[in-house]
């Protein structure tokens, strides 16, 4: 592909061409490429994700060694069997360890590959079922549930009037724009940048394609660019692909956190250990060989540890059974690896260098609480005072610590950290950067008995 889309003349091709004409002639060779090159089905058939060449060969000499085992029933042929029959299951063992690692690697920056490997592991699938439509008839086939799906959609976008577009509010500018200009290697980087398993876009050109021929491809699509800029229009392919930009909106956002009326969080505390505890036991399902690296990829940074620390500022749980839920599924995971399931929770963490969850909303208090005072958060509307300099021990940025009558006020965030927060030493909270505090608090907390031991605080 790169060959062929490299030996194009695009300037010669493209030059005396509208950026219509420009686009169709682009398009064209790329039909062309994918005609002559992509393959229009996998070949790989139903052969295992982890079977890779190595695996493949160890299988297929394991099964050479037992049909002439089978053919002489010799006792040296029987031991030339067995020893390749057990390099085959070593083999196959690592190269699932292997495909298990590399998914939990991805888990995070493309949930796609989890998701991908999660159902190829399930027996069970599952679809829409059918629906019904507004004249009670009911839609059964793939296409029939689309087309109700795209209709109960469009009906929800807003028409917009016809006839004459408003006038543009006019702005004021201190400098034109007068010449825009666009590099050929800024698009090759954006090109190479594009993410491979995405799918293809209303053009139908697979990103695959894109990021492989980058080189090749940045020119005429520099020139295209360039064309359309200059004639103030867009290929009519691009302009009726159905895209529309979205309008933005003051509404603020609903944050996911369930609060009752008595300031209660138990029902957002229960949801949040619901869904991962549900996400624990795909894990469980679909990873044959839990390895301590592959599962504090997938728990402690992509899949199961965010869900329970979301937002926990807003609400920390203040009740010692809300506290042992939320641990409990930490306990219940770290167990999930077969060496570990029959030692203590304290050491199971300290192996993984897991901290406990309790100390870890600690801590995250401490990290938000450093960006309110330094100024990376808002602090508009003011909910900490300094306290005036003193010649008692303590730092220079020391809090009030204000009485509060109710206990349900003494557990929020602006009361329940102050007292943290002054006991630090001077050289954590005077940290130049975020990074900077965390690893200094890191180290200031190093030896501090609730790290791996959430009982401390009961």
């Amino acid at each position: 592909m790169k060959e062929y889309l490299s030996n194009i003349d695009w300037e010669a091709q493209l030059n005396n061409l509208n950026v219509e004409e420009a686009w169709q002639l682009f398009m064209a060779e790329i039909n062309e490429v994918k005609r002559r090159y992509v393959p229009e089905k996998s070949t790989t058939g139903d052969r295992k994700k982890w079977l890779d060449g190595g695996t493949l060969s160890a299988v297929r000499k394991k099964h050479k060694m037992y049909r002439r085992w089978i053919e002489t029933r010799d006792g040296q042929h029987y031991q030339e069997y067995a020893k390749a029959r057990n390099k085959e299951a070593r083999e196959c063992r690592k190269a699932k360890i292997r495909l298990e690692k590399t998914v939990a690697e991805q888990a995070k920056r493309n949930p796609k590959s989890f998701c991908s490997y999660v159902k190829a592991k399930t027996s069970t699938r599952s679809g829409i079922g059918d629906l019904k439509r507004d004249d009670g008839t009911i839609a059964s086939t793939d296409k029939e549930k689309a087309q109700v799906l795209n209709d109960f959609f469009q009906s929800v976008f807003t028409e917009e009037p016809d006839g004459e577009l408003p006038k543009a509010p006019q702005f004021a500018f201190n400098s034109p724009l007068t010449n825009l200009d666009f590099k050929t290697e800024d698009i090759r980087k954006l090109l190479t940048k594009l993410k491979s398993g995405k799918a293809a876009g209303p053009d139908d050109i697979p990103t695959i394609l894109l990021t492989e021929t980058a080189e090749a491809l940045a020119l005429p699509i520099r020139i295209i660019f360039r064309k359309s800029l200059d004639e103030g229009r867009v290929p009519i392919k691009n302009s009726t692909s159905g895209i529309h930009p979205l309008k933005t909106s003051k509404a603020e956002k609903d944050l996911g956190v369930v609060v009752d009326s008595q300031l209660n969080f138990k029902d957002h505390i229960s949801q949040a250990v619901t869904k991962a505890n549900r996400i624990l036991g795909v894990i469980r399902r679909s990873f044959d060989h839990l390895t301590d690296y592959t599962f504090v990829q997938l728990y402690n940074k992509a899949l199961v540890r965010p869900i329970l620390e979301y937002g926990h500022s807003v609400w920390q749980p203040v009740l010692e059974t809300l506290q042992q839920d939320i641990e409990d599924v930490q306990r219940r995971a770290t167990k999930l690896i077969g060496h570990l399931k029959d030692k203590p929770y304290p050491e199971r963490l300290s192996i993984l260098k897991l901290l406990s969850l309790e100390h870890r909303r600690g801590r995250g208090d401490m990290i938000d609480l450093f960006k309110y005072v330094t100024g990376i958060y808002d602090a508009s509307r003011p909910i900490f005072e300094l306290a005036p300099n003193s010649n008692t021990r303590g730092h220079s940025k020391k809090l009030i610590k204000k009485r509060s009558r109710l206990a349900v006020r003494s557990n929020f965030f602006s009361e329940r950290v102050v007292s943290g927060w002054n006991s630090l030493p001077e050289s954590v909270v005077s940290a130049p950067s975020v990074n900077a505090f965390k690893n200094r608090l890191d180290a200031h907390w190093a030896t501090h008995p609730a790290i791996y031991n959430p009982e401390y605080y009961n």
